[in-house]
């Protein structure tokens, strides 16, 4: 996640443009772990390998997808190539 995207974003439970980002990990092109706190809600959004979760209630299916492109970008992390350009 590129942090000028926090100048995008709304909380998708109250609305609010309000965060407070806390950065575990990032390289020259972005955050890559870390959370997003709500200020307005109090609702913890996590980081991982570079994306936003805003996955909060999910269907089922929806959270089957959401594990199986997690471990799939685990397994590929060795082979993904990123470039700055």
């Amino acid at each position: 996640m590129k942090e000028e995207f926090l100048n995008f974003i709304l909380c998708p439970i109250c609305k609010s443009a309000n965060f407070e980002l806390q950065i575990q990990s990032k390289n020259a092109i972005e955050i890559r772990d870390g959370q997003l706190l709500c200020r307005q809600c109090q609702t913890i959004f996590l980081i991982k390998n570079g994306i936003i979760f805003f996955d909060k209630n999910l269907t089922p299916s929806a959270e089957k997808e959401k594990i199986f492109v997690e471990k799939d970008m685990e397994m590929r992390k060795d082979v993904l190539v990123f470039q700055n350009k």
